[in-house]
């Protein structure tokens, strides 16, 4: 009917009209940040920072819709890719996960950090050394809730569990042969752990036991402090890269 959406506007209006005002005083008071609050994203390592998950496939700077994300590698000794470089540009990035959706070695992840102002564009470039993190439940649990169930892997471990006609069936592709029946009675692997996401977080400290990022300090990004003069110009600086008008 004509007027009805104006009407529902209006209602929506006058209900938060009368409700009471809640005021952050930022940053001495931090509002929780939601579950699905998706900030820095981050490369992941298990012990060593210097011995990432990332195996420098390159999906993950294909599937970024705005190409923000730079990989250069190089052949080993053993003829595997060694990541030599991987920068990520803040001031372009969207923060839509879909790295972290096309990586298939779990070596991304998003984090709940989200203080990255800074002065200038340079600063807001992200080597792999600052993106590095170590694995614990709640980065685990991040990757966890991006990439959503995986239908596939539970078909794969119910297949695995079912019994086989023959040992050759068991074994994708197995046409039989001691190869195909000696891979059919393998001990099957342990099942994956499932991380259960912890409570929303406050958004007061970074990942507990990390080295600290760029968007996990209550300072700006690492970079070149601006001098006077640049300030005095600027205005003040700016918030992401970005030039207030008139400067």
């Amino acid at each position: 009917m004509f007027g009805s959406g104006i009407a529902k506007g209006l209602a929506t209006t006058f209900g938060h009209l009368f409700k009471p005002k809640v005021t952050d005083e930022y940053p001495e008071k931090r509002s929780p940040l939601a579950t699905g609050f998706r900030g820095l994203p981050r490369l992941v390592y298990d012990e060593d920072p210097e011995d990432l998950r990332c195996v420098a496939c390159s999906i993950c700077a294909n599937a970024c819709p705005v190409d923000v994300i730079h990989i250069e590698t190089h052949r080993g000794p053993d003829r595997k890719l060694v990541l030599d470089r991987f920068d990520i540009e803040a001031g372009g990035c969207v923060f839509c996960g879909f790295c972290v959706e096309a990586c298939p070695f779990e070596a991304l992840t998003m984090m709940h950090g989200f203080e990255i102002a800074a002065y200038n564009r340079e600063q807001l470039l992200w080597t792999k050394e600052m993106l590095a993190i170590k694995a614990t439940p709640r980065t685990l649990a991040d990757m966890e809730r991006i990439h959503g169930p995986k239908e596939k892997e539970e078909a794969k471990k119910e297949a695995v569990t079912a019994p086989a006609k023959t040992a050759a069936a068991a074994v994708p592709g197995g046409a039989g042969g001691e190869a195909s029946a000696e891979a059919a009675t393998a001990t099957p692997p342990p099942p994956r752990a499932k991380v259960e996401m912890p409570p929303e977080g406050t958004g007061t400290s970074p990942e507990p036991g990390a080295p600290p990022g760029p968007a996990d300090s209550l300072s700006q990004a690492p970079g070149p402090a601006p001098s006077a003069t640049a300030v005095g110009e600027s205005g003040g600086g700016a918030a992401n890269g970005v030039t207030p008008s008139g400067s």
